[in-house]
């Protein structure tokens, strides 16, 4: 598979979270290079984690500031996360139990990557971009 990349198309405007998700894809592109370079299992089952961990760490941050700017759709932006994380869950189950990912992980990864930033997150950010902008004049 063909790298994931960073583009402007990515940013939502809000610094810390664009940061965040530059960290996603760097770690999904170490995950990917792992599986391209045959990797041994325990150095892909360390990529896979660091992504998990680093993603979960993401919606919680996500989450909070999504509380702070008062945004009404967080919940279902939350149901939305928490379905996310179940995806990956068992992508990983799967490659625990057989020793190997496979492209559907990969898929599932561009997927989100697109559709959850370029979509859902673009949401809480307009209303937090046109917050500021209220504020400031």
């Amino acid at each position: 598979m063909s790298e994931f990349e960073w583009s402007e198309q990515l940013s939502i405007g809000i610094t810390p979270m664009d940061q965040d998700h530059q960290k996603i894809i760097a770690l999904m592109n170490e995950l990917d290079q792992a599986h391209e370079r045959k990797a041994t299992v325990g150095e892909i089952d360390r990529a896979f984690k660091r992504l998990a961990d680093f993603t979960r760490q993401h919606f919680r941050e996500e989450e909070a500031y999504m509380e702070e700017i008062g945004f009404t759709g967080i919940g279902s932006h939350k149901m939305i996360h928490k379905k996310l994380l179940t995806n990956m869950d068992q992508h990983y189950q799967t490659f625990k139990s057989t020793s190997a990912l496979n492209d559907e992980v990969f898929i599932f990864l561009r997927f989100w990557l697109k559709s959850h930033i370029c979509g859902i997150d673009r949401k809480y950010a307009d209303v937090a971009l046109a917050d500021s902008h209220a504020r400031t004049g």
